[in-house]
């Protein structure tokens, strides 16, 4: 049994093929039967579900000859032709194209350190998992953008679903779904492509999120709040004199109390004699 070569590292000269990806203009080459790697470790890294990529990793697979420059080169023959194993050995960004053979199955194109694109052709079935969250993401915006860029649906939500959801063959609810599902990560895409930033409903999502967060704001802002009836700010109101508000409420209620339990204290003359105070000879004083 032959042993596996080493891959090469990505470094080597390629043919200067350029196709724009993203914001960059740089070399760009297919991969077949993608390992992901992390760069450290060396076993698979957490997965990719945020626009940048979640952590260092490294790729790599096989590349056709041709698209190399590279003459004398360990490779092997299969339905591809001539493969040249590469590795690329640290992954700083990862995009996406519209892939129209497939709407639910988007070109994949993950970044090597400043050498070039490569579009994940093929991905082992243990691997494959790791790309999988970036599927549906990249699938619905994909398709969101090829309505309206080229079949030039009206760019409004309600509009473009029900043709978002023929071009995916889905059911129009479970567009409906997803959209709400993977809003967050949409607009993150949208916020870093210069096309997708154009879209009317990635403006309504950033407004509708402004508007959420105004809200939440101004709600936590205007509560309002019941103070406590404390004796230490009921000591604090005073009247224009400067007399605390609580002397005149306690002298009030001690002179109601007197009044109410002890009337003969007030000076008041009691209304039945019977009550009248007597001396002991009966003679009323």
């Amino acid at each position: 049994m032959d042993k596996e070569p080493q891959p090469v590292v990505d470094a080597v000269v390629f043919k200067p093929i350029s196709k724009e990806i993203s914001s960059y203009l740089l070399p760009y080459r297919q991969l077949y039967n993608v390992e992901v790697l992390d760069c450290a470790t060396g076993t698979i890294p957490q997965i990719l579900d945020t626009l940048k990529t979640a952590g260092p990793f490294q790729v790599q697979g096989w590349v056709p000859l041709e698209e190399t420059a590279l003459t004398m080169v360990n490779y092997k023959k299969n339905e591809k032709g001539r493969l040249v194993f590469i590795k690329a050995e640290c992954i700083v960004e990862w995009t996406h194209e519209y892939n129209h053979q497939s709407p639910m199955r988007p070109k994949l194109w993950v970044l090597s350190n400043n050498i070039g694109w490569y579009q994940i052709q093929s991905v082992k079935d243990s691997y494959e998992p790791y790309f999988e969250p970036l599927v549906d993401v990249c699938a619905y915006l994909n398709a969101i953008n090829h309505v309206v860029t080229t079949l030039k649906v009206r760019d409004e939500l309600d509009i473009m679903i029900p043709e978002v959801a023929s071009l995916l063959s889905q059911p129009v609810a479970t567009v409906r779904e997803k959209l709400v599902l993977h809003r967050d990560r949409m607009m993150d895409l949208c916020s870093s492509d210069s096309a997708l930033r154009k879209l009317a409903i990635y403006k309504n999502w950033t407004q509708e999120k402004v508007n959420k967060h105004s809200d939440q704001s101004s709600r936590d802002h205007h509560t309002p709040t019941i103070p406590s009836a404390s004796p230490a700010q009921t000591t604090h109101n005073t009247d224009p004199k400067g007399h605390a508000m609580e002397e005149y409420e306690d002298a009030a209620h001690a002179l109601l109390k007197a009044y109410l339990v002890q009337p003969q204290n007030l000076g008041v003359k009691p209304a039945n004699q019977d009550t009248e105070a007597r001396d002991p000879n009966g003679t009323i004083c």
